[in-house]
């Protein structure tokens, strides 16, 4: 049977001696694409949510799975009372600020989304 040593208390493993499967590409796909939580955000919210009259989470903090932090920022629809038709959310990572911006969306009479411009980032 084949022994493996075992590491003690200070001691590193050197980048050559570790597998493929650790690499930084594999690591960073193991986590979901900050995008994906930006057109998502109420997934990474924490703490207090700032709502409208009409219901309408407009303000919260954020937590982004890579450990960034940032804020968002809801416009609520003047057509559908409650609901959001644009929005900002920040990550903030190592001193640098990206914003995602989530143009204003298009409803119908009923208030159903009918054009959702692409996401920018900035």
């Amino acid at each position: 049977m084949a022994r493996f040593p075992t590491l003690g208390p200070g001691d590193k493993v050197r980048d050559k001696h570790l597998p493929d499967r650790l690499t930084e590409e594999s690591l960073d796909s193991s986590y979901a694409p900050v995008s994906r939580a930006a057109k998502n955000p109420d997934e990474i919210a924490v703490g207090a949510i700032t709502r409208s009259a009409n219901g309408a989470a407009t303000g919260f903090s954020v937590v982004w799975d890579d450990g960034a932090t940032g804020v968002f920022v809801g416009t609520e629809s003047t057509t559908t009372p409650g609901a959001i038709d644009s929005y900002t959310v920040t990550h903030v990572l190592g001193g640098v600020t990206t914003t995602y911006t989530q143009p204003a969306l298009t409803r119908n009479a009923s208030g159903a989304v009918t054009a959702r411009p692409a996401m920018t980032v900035s």
